[in-house]
């Protein structure tokens, strides 16, 4: 939807990502289309309690709140490749996709292509 990079740089949303996550994301959310044993631990991660992301109202409108976890995403490099997890208060997507946001541009950093497969670990 093209949502992800309008949001991840809004100043509200920015500013308390690079407080509270460490890291300023790059404009625009990696989407991970989810297996049925993925989406049984996505709900999982809803009932925690995470780092929250307040509302706030800029513009004349209100913005949603959202809680995002830290995650690596796996490869082949021993530390992963630092990012976050977030879940939006509010989100048009199905309960199959994952967001992700990551200082770094994840497609180009890991050479990704639509139907690629990967693994990342949420620290809860």
């Amino acid at each position: 939807l093209g949502e992800g990079r309008y949001y991840t740089t809004v100043n509200g949303y920015k500013k308390q990502f690079e407080s509270k996550l460490g890291f300023a994301p790059f404009p625009g959310t990696l989407n991970l289309c989810l297996d049925l044993l993925c989406i049984v631990a996505r709900k999982k991660l809803e009932g925690r309690v995470g780092i929250e992301m307040t509302s706030f109202e800029s513009e004349n409108r209100t913005f949603g709140g959202a809680k995002c976890f830290p995650c690596k995403i796996l490869d082949d490099r021993a530390e992963g490749v630092k990012s976050a997890v977030i879940i939006p208060d509010r989100t048009h997507y199905p309960e199959d996709i994952l967001e992700i946001i990551s200082p770094v541009y994840l497609r180009g950093e890991l050479n990704l292509k639509d139907g690629d497969e990967l693994r990342t670990r949420v620290v809860v």
